[in-house]
């Protein structure tokens, strides 16, 4: 399954980065070896145990996405680990610690991030953001590319 995985993340890299219709892969002789069969609307991985299908989504349905992929500090663990689905995340730094900075990407090319209010270039670690003793809140606003929805996170950083 790890194979099916790693292939499956291969191709839409492929087809992300190519902007191909279409890739095949033909299977061999050899045991545990993958049929791959691709398209833009999904990923099809067959192999001598099983099949995992994937869904691509078709270029230009994205617009809409509002969603990250990663969020990271500079400083501490991100808890719990990030997932899209999570919104509120925690962070404990040392009391030497006087500032953070916080990088995220977007599922979606385009739109917009805010870091406390800041805009901030996805992919890139924000400003230092003074810390407190205490608690200190973190927002991170992302706008889909085409305006329409708006997502928030949170993360709360205890020095």
């Amino acid at each position: 399954m790890k194979r099916i995985a790693l292939l499956s993340i291969a191709v839409l890299l492929l087809l992300t980065a190519c902007s191909t219709k279409t890739a095949n892969t033909a299977p061999t002789s050899e045991p545990n070896t993958l049929k791959t069969t691709t398209s833009v609307a999904d990923i099809n991985t067959t192999t001598t145990t099983g099949t995992a299908t994937s869904t691509l989504v078709p270029p230009g349905s994205m617009a809409g996405v509002d969603t990250l992929i990663v969020i990271t500090v500079n400083s501490g663990t991100l808890s719990p680990n990030f997932t899209p689905d999570i919104t509120d995340y925690t962070v404990n730094v040392d009391s030497s610690v006087n500032s953070i900075e916080v990088l995220a990407r977007s599922a979606a090319n385009g739109g917009s991030l805010q870091i406390n209010g800041v805009a901030t270039n996805f992919g890139v670690y924000s400003a230092p953001i003074s810390l407190h003793s205490g608690s200190n809140v973190i927002t991170i606003l992302v706008t889909s590319p085409n305006g329409a929805n708006k997502m928030t996170y949170k993360v709360t950083v205890t020095r």
